[in-house]
C-alpha cells in the first residue's frame, strides 16, 4: 500500500489529492463494487456530517461511495474525510467555489457510480440497515424510485407500503416524502435530466426540488414505492417566528407555488396552499407562529405567480439559509 503525501500535509494509505488542477480534494481508493451513490452536499456544518459519517460506517451493507460536495471555504472536514477514508469508505471529496445546492447535487449526479443514488442532508443520519434496505427494495422488486421513512416526521404513525400514484401526489397528500428519504434509480435521475437550477437554496424559488424531481418522475410514468423499511433520522421542529425564519420560510415557500404552477396541480390544491398555512396558525392558537405562517402564503403566492406569468430567471443568491 502506497503511502502519499497530500497538499495538505498530512499522511494517509491508499488516496490521492490533487488541489491545483482539480476541485477533488480526497479520494479513497476505488477497490469495491458500489451499488449506491450518496450525493452529499454539505455548507456550514462538521459535527453533523461527523454524525451522518458514523451512521455510514455502521451501516450493514457498504456497498456504497459517497460524493461530499464541500461547499466550505475553509478545511473544516478535510480531518473527518481523512478519518473515514482510514475505515475504509469510498468516499470522493470535492470542493465547490461557490455554494450551490443545485450545483453540489449536480456534481454528484456527475460522478456517481453506483446503480441507485440518494441525496442526504449533512445533518441526517441513516439507520443502521437503511442501505442494506434500499437496496433489497431496489434489487428486488421492479421499482425506479423508493421513498423511505422520516422517523422524526412521522413519529409514531405507521406508512402503509406501497405503489405511489400520480393522482395522489398531484394533491400533495404524501407521507415523509422529503429529499433524504428519496432514492433513485441513477439512470431514472438522468433521465428526468436531474434537478431544476431554478429552484433550491441559493435560488429566488428557494425550496421545492426535493418534490419537483419526484414529481417528475412520477409524471414521467416511473414508478415509485413508499415503503418504511428504510429509515432516515432528521431532527424535527416546529417553524420560530424571528426575521430569519420568516424569511427563510417566505423563500423557500416560493418553490411550492412555483411547484403548483409548473405541474398543474389542481386549483383547490392551490387555494388550499395559499390559505391553509395561515389559517393553521390561528387555528391551532399558533399566534407567535403567524407571522410564519403568513410568510409561507406569501411565498407560495409569489412562487406561483412569478412561475405561471413571470420571466423565470435563474437568480443565485448565496446560500446561508444553514
Amino acid at each position: 500500500m502506497a503511502t502519499i503525501e497530500c497538499g495538505l500535509g498530512t499522511t494517509y494509505l491508499d488516496c490521492w489529492v490533487c488541489m491545483a488542477k482539480s476541485n477533488i480534494l480526497l479520494q479513497s481508493a476505488q477497490n469495491k463494487s458500489v451499488k449506491m451513490t450518496l450525493a452529499l452536499a454539505s455548507i456550514g456544518r462538521t459535527d453533523e456530517v461527523a454524525r451522518l459519517f458514523d451512521s455510514l460506517l455502521a451501516q450493514k451493507n457498504t456497498a456504497f461511495e459517497v460524493i461530499l460536495a464541500d461547499q466550505n471555504q475553509d478545511d473544516r472536514l478535510v480531518p473527518l474525510v481523512l478519518n473515514v477514508i482510514s475505515k475504509g469508505m469510498n468516499i470522493t471529496h470535492v470542493r465547490l467555489d461557490k455554494p450551490n445546492q443545485y450545483l453540489a447535487r449536480t456534481v454528484g449526479i456527475e460522478k456517481a457510480k453506483g446503480r441507485y443514488i440518494a441525496f442526504p442532508d449533512d445533518d441526517c443520519w441513516y439507520e443502521l440497515e437503511a442501505i442494506a434496505n434500499a437496496i433489497r427494495i431496489f434489487e428486488t422488486s421492479e421499482v425506479d424510485v423508493l421513498v423511505g421513512r422520516w422517523r422524526e416526521a412521522s413519529g409514531e404513525k405507521v406508512l402503509k407500503e406501497g405503489i405511489l400514484l400520480w393522482e395522489e401526489a398531484r394533491n400533495f397528500r404524501i407521507d415523509g416524502a422529503s429529499m433524504i428519504t428519496q432514492f433513485y434509480k441513477t439512470e431514472a435521475v438522468r433521465a428526468i435530466g436531474g434537478f431544476d437550477k431554478r429552484m433550491g437554496l441559493g435560488s429566488w424559488f428557494g425550496g421545492g426540488e426535493d418534490t419537483d424531481i419526484l414529481f417528475s418522475a412520477l409524471r414521467k410514468k416511473m414508478k415509485v414505492l413508499i415503503s418504511p423499511r428504510v429509515v432516515v433520522r432528521h431532527r424535527f421542529e416546529l417553524s420560530t417566528a424571528d426575521n430569519l425564519d420568516c424569511k427563510r420560510a417566505r423563500s423557500r415557500s416560493r418553490g411550492t407555488g412555483a411547484l403548483y404552477a409548473k405541474h398543474k396541480v389542481p386549483l383547490l390544491v392551490i387555494f388550499r396552499g395559499f390559505l391553509a398555512p395561515a389559517v393553521r396558525s390561528i387555528f391551532c392558537l399558533h399566534f407567535k407562529l403567524l407571522s410564519t405562517g403568513l410568510m409561507v402564503s406569501l411565498g407560495r403566492v409569489e412562487g406561483y405567480f412569478k412561475w405561471k406569468f413571470g420571466k423565470i430567471n435563474t437568480i443565485i443568491i448565496p446560500n446561508n439559509d444553514k
